[in-house]
């Protein structure tokens, strides 16, 4: 009788729990509607836009000229910005924003919008609620975790500019996550347009599908092929339109610009204002350095962290998938924002450190670390808002000094980001390291 009662009990909670829930949910969404659904067409989304649409009309997607009168023709004002609104983004991606060019720009964004939050929606919904070792977590914990990307203020930016990564990080999520082996073929379509859409972000994710049993080289072969299936395609027509043949030169020019002195990608960049970035070479770059030594200290730097996450995960293969892979997706997550240019937004990548982050949290295994990492997460995601306090109070007229103090205020994301990355790396060889010393002991 005790153990109906008990067991009427559970399921009423349980209940309660899903109608709370599936509330939470519906008022994230709505909230969304109304502070990320695009109103007018970002820069970034026109940018975005128009180079697909001279890819479509064999124009070159990195002439200005070009694409001034693209953004015109799809319906935005001129951006009267490039130096500053460079577009850098691959034949390859702006591929994938071709069909949507048929339609007017603000339908367009309107369908990116809703692509990105259904897949933060569905992949926020296998991992965190579906996900058999966040079981014992409360249903309501996990349902937040669905939302949170919806909901804090640099998660959501991506959502507000229309930019690729808001596609992309839901997906590797899924990717990451999903073990249903009939949902294999499924997941390496996604793995590849996920790395199409940001090869810089999606490429290292390699590794954790390698780890998974589910996976491993199969899903990956798949991805590639895939891959390269639509990469000989925008190739071939890159080949057959004569402003397009020389694309891997002109993108490259325009890196290069954006690299330069006072402009968006600049990494001696001491603007308050300015966008923050996540790489190494920004972090480093506050201080005067050649060019040379800034660059080989970056790649030296991401080196040996990649070295570290490769040697540590190759060692971690014989240890139970579920307990090794959220620690080898954190790791990756973390160590992928370092190498190349990221943006302060690109660090909701950082999603995929919390379901190790609450297994930790759940075997009582590095407490401190688990909870340091979900405040780190919680503080980027919080930077934009912050920022408009400070631009507010009008701080950022000003170029700042060089000093200890306005490194630690200016870098704050980057050192974040370069110091999570660290600690996930050792954690993973400290694991290592014991399950070599101690066989039968799982992390």
């Amino acid at each position: 009788m005790k153990g109906a009662v008990l067991v009427a009990s559970t399921r009423q909670v349980a209940s309660w729990q899903v109608v709370v829930s599936l509330l939470l949910v519906l008022v994230a969404v709505y909230a969304a509607v109304h502070t990320t659904m695009p109103r007018d067409v970002s820069r970034d989304f026109a940018t975005l836009d128009a180079g697909a649409a001279c890819l479509r009309e064999g124009c070159s997607p990195y002439d200005i000229h070009a694409l001034d009168r693209m953004v015109v023709e799809r319906g935005h004002g001129p951006l009267n910005r490039w130096p500053q609104q460079l577009p850098i983004y691959p034949p390859t991606t702006l591929a994938l924003f071709l069909p949507l060019t048929y339609l007017g720009v603000h339908a367009a964004s309107i369908c990116v919008w809703l692509l990105a939050v259904g897949a933060m929606l569905w992949a926020g919904y296998v991992c965190f609620v579906r996900e058999p070792l966040l079981t014992k977590i409360p249903l309501l914990l996990r349902t937040l975790l669905v939302i949170l990307p919806l909901s804090l203020g640099e998660a959501r930016q991506p959502l507000l500019l229309g930019n690729p990564v808001a596609l992309a990080v839901p997906l590797l999520l899924f990717c990451c996550f999903d073990t249903q082996h009939s949902r294999r073929t499924l997941r390496a379509m996604l793995f590849a347009l996920a790395c199409l859409l940001k090869p810089q972000i999606g490429l290292p994710f390699v590794l954790p599908l390698l780890l998974k049993k589910s996976d491993g080289w199969h899903t990956v072969l798949r991805s590639a092929v895939t891959a390269a299936v639509i990469s000989a395609a925008v190739l071939a027509w890159c080949a057959a339109h004569p402003a397009l043949v020389h694309w891997p030169s002109d993108l490259h020019r325009e890196l290069l610009l954006g690299a330069s002195a006072g402009k968006s990608m600049d990494p001696g960049d001491r603007t308050p204002g300015a966008d923050h970035l996540l790489n190494l070479q920004y972090l480093i770059g506050y201080w005067p350095s050649p060019p040379s030594l800034r660059d080989g200290l970056t790649w030296a730097g991401a080196a040996i962290l990649a070295l570290g996450l490769c040697a540590g995960t190759l060692r971690l293969r014989a240890v139970s998938e579920a307990r090794a892979l959220p620690l080898v997706v954190a790791a990756t997550a973390a160590v992928t924002l370092l190498p190349v240019y990221h943006r302060s937004y690109d660090s909701i990548l950082l999603l995929l450190t919390l379901p190790w982050a609450l297994v930790a949290w759940q075997r009582q295994r590095h407490r401190l670390l688990a909870a340091l990492m979900i405040a780190v997460y919680g503080v980027e995601m919080l930077q934009q808002r912050l920022h408009r306090v400070t631009l507010h109070r009008g701080t950022d007229e000003v170029l700042a000094p060089r000093s200890l103090l306005n490194f630690v205020e200016l870098r704050s994301d980057a050192i974040l980001v370069a110091g999570l990355a660290v600690l996930l790396v050792t954690v993973l060889w400290r694991e290592a390291r014991q399950h070599a010393i101690q066989p039968s002991a799982a992390p």
